[in-house]
């Protein structure tokens, strides 16, 4: 993973201060492939968190699909690890599935912490047939970034407007 280069750092601050950006979020996609509840893929984990607070993130995005799909059980001891880890730094874990909304509200009523919260994916949840208005009315205290993005029914993403996002009902 290119995050944990050793000059990562201050190129990474280098090139945000020279650009005039910031650095608010980072996305683990690398989760994805890697099972965070492996001994092997947490202490990846572990490492690249670490990395991302030296850089001031303030927000880490957990995609929980595919070999870090989401399980209320293994993510409840995956996060107490999480925040025992980081010992109350002041960053966000944002979690990011294709889930029903439901158990996802469910899993963040029991763990109640106010930096842990959901990345709201536009398109996903519309190629999965679920309901944007109903979705965001019941957990839009956890909501902490939205991802605008539109998909077919391919499950492709295209271009804003060209597919299947009723962008009106999320308006």
């Amino acid at each position: 993973n290119p995050l944990l280069s050793s000059n990562i750092n201050k190129e990474l601050l280098y090139l945000a201060d020279k650009n005039n950006l910031k650095l608010p979020n980072c996305c683990l996609n690398n989760i994805i492939e890697n099972s965070i509840f492996s001994n092997e893929g947490f202490s990846i984990c572990l490492s690249l968190i670490d990395k991302l607070i030296s850089l001031n993130i303030e927000n880490i995005i957990f995609p929980l699909f595919s070999a870090s799909e989401f399980n209320p059980d293994n993510l409840n001891e995956f996060f107490v690890k999480i925040f025992n880890h980081v010992n109350n730094k002041r960053i966000n874990f944002l979690i990011e599935s294709d889930v029903p909304i439901i158990f996802q509200k469910e899993f963040l009523d029991k763990f109640n912490r106010d930096n842990i919260g959901l990345v709201y994916d536009l398109g996903n949840a519309s190629y999965c047939g679920y309901d944007i208005k109903e979705d965001i009315t019941l957990v839009n205290d956890y909501i902490k970034l939205i991802h605008i993005k539109d998909k077919n029914e391919y499950g492709e993403n295209v271009s804003l407007g060209k597919g299947i996002v009723d962008f009106l009902k999320f308006k």
